[in-house]
């Protein structure tokens, strides 16, 4: 259940103003992880910065944030058994401060065996992440996407989009 809610909903009747629920669009952009026999064995797998989307809640009291976030994963195998890996990773930068990461997904690909014919696989990716904040500011959220295990396989992201909502928590 999300964190907004209601003028209704809240024990304060003192206060009737209307609190506002503001929508920011981000920007995505695609990838490709190239896989061979040899990443499976490096230690630091790529990444890549893959959306990002920037929310105001100045002037807002207790300011409630939900990042939505959706992808097309695609993997390409041509022979052997292919596993892949990627982990998704939200971060939140305030201002001009370092960046917090603040939750991490993942997905994986295994055991997608192919003797004679290649394989590819299209799957929707998608999270929602919801927090309150005690707090209120310009906030840059991103996600960077990391790869590691990748054998006998490629991985593209593409058809990335990421929006938020803000509003304010009034209980």
């Amino acid at each position: 259940m999300s964190a907004l809610k209601k003028k209704s909903d809240c024990d304060d009747k003192k206060n009737n103003d209307t609190k506002s629920l503001l929508l920011f669009c981000g920007q995505g952009v695609s990838t490709v992880f190239i896989g061979s026999e040899l990443d499976a064995d490096v230690p630091i797998p790529p990444s890549a910065r893959i959306a990002e989307v920037k929310v105001d809640t100045r002037g807002m009291d207790r300011p409630v944030i939900e990042i939505e976030f959706s992808s097309i994963v695609n993997l390409l195998t041509s022979s052997g058994t292919a596993v892949a890996s990627l982990s998704f990773l939200l971060f939140r930068a305030k201002d001009n401060d370092e960046p917090v990461l603040v939750n991490s997904w993942p997905y994986e690909a295994f055991e997608m065996q192919s003797f004679f014919n290649p394989i590819r696989l299209s799957t929707s990716f998608v999270f929602n992440f919801c927090e309150r904040l005690n707090t209120s500011g310009c906030f840059k959220y991103f996600v960077e996407v990391s790869a590691g295990g990748l054998l006998d396989a490629n991985l593209g992201i593409n058809n990335v989009e990421i929006a938020a909502l803000a509003g304010e928590s009034c209980c």
